[in-house]
């Protein structure tokens, strides 16, 4: 179906935006509306509703994408003259059309503050050709607005860099036994730091992987909305994963004394989880330790 321009909507008769008076706040908000109606308010040139903005840029991935949005406040920035409005060139420019703009500017620079760690490369893009496009022929070159939204895409952009390129040369060496095949070694030869570390590098990359957006409606929790929060989902498989893998490996040694010693490094390694302040790792170990065929297990906890 071929996409309505904005002000196609908004020059027609229908106002499709719903309000609900806030008593506690004393004022009206938001509750419902079509995409054009509240990208309309979100940058009203008379209305202005900084929680509807943190809300709306917090909230809008769970029915448009970053591409659709842009796209929109692109063709809001371009103001059409509305039909009907007895209002001189001059007084239209000023009263409307300079405050629209203005917004706009604002709501990008609100995305790219708070939000522009969810960026990908094509966003950064994006935004950055608007801004050369569209925001330097209407208010000339090296102009304010361009400048300071330059500085702050680039700004993120250098953050997030730092954050792919993680300087490990202060890492600490691994540990890996002495004088053992590494192909060949068993599990109980490894050292619980160094099992706890990786365990943690592992957790700590499923975790940064996940979106604000993830969490919104619970969709991790509705087999239509999963699609939403892939990274959400992964993390709460490698939970249950470790959980499972934790008790297997206390279940799965048949020898009493051998499997209290499994028991007693399972222990330690969540010790050193806990020193390491991954909290997500060591839940999954309590939640391993109290799996139903591990609390049976009275003698084998009587050796610890």
């Amino acid at each position: 179906a071929r996409e309505v321009d904005l002000w196609e909507e908004l020059n027609g008769q229908k106002k499709l935006i719903k309000f609900q008076y806030n008593h506690s706040r004393g004022i009206n908000e938001v509750t419902a509306g079509t995409v054009d109606r509240l990208i309309e308010y979100l940058t009203s040139e008379t209305d202005i509703d900084i929680s509807f903005v943190r809300t709306f840029l917090t909230t809008f991935e769970s029915f448009m994408t970053p591409e659709q949005l842009l796209n929109k406040l692109v063709q809001r920035f371009h103001v059409k003259k509305i039909e009907n409005l007895q209002m001189t060139d001059d007084e239209f420019q000023q009263k409307i059309r300079l405050p629209i703009q203005m917004r706009v500017v604002n709501a990008l620079k609100y995305w790219i503050e708070w939000h522009g760690s969810d960026f990908d490369d094509d966003i950064f893009q994006a935004i950055s050709q608007f801004i050369d496009d569209h925001l330097e022929i209407e208010f000339g070159p090296n102009n304010q607005y361009t400048s300071s939204l330059h500085r702050l895409l680039q700004q993120k952009q250098n953050r997030l860099q730092t954050k792919k390129n993680i300087d490990l040369s202060g890492a600490p060496l691994p540990k890996l036994p002495k004088n053992v095949n590494i192909k060949s070694v068993r599990f109980i030869e490894l050292d619980n730091e160094e099992i706890a570390r990786q365990l943690t590098l592992i957790e700590w990359e499923n975790l940064c992987a996940i979106t604000p957006y993830e969490f919104l409606d619970q969709c991790w929790t509705k087999p239509s909305l999963q699609y939403r929060c892939p990274n959400l989902l992964k993390a709460i498989e490698r939970f249950n994963t470790v959980s499972a893998w934790v008790s297997t490996m206390i279940l799965h040694v048949e020898d009493l004394r051998e499997r209290a010693k499994m028991f007693e490094k399972l222990i330690k390694i969540a010790k050193h989880l806990l020193q390491l302040r991954n909290f997500g790792t060591v839940v999954a170990f309590v939640a391993g330790f109290s799996n139903a065929a591990v609390s049976r297990l009275k003698w084998t906890v009587k050796k610890l």
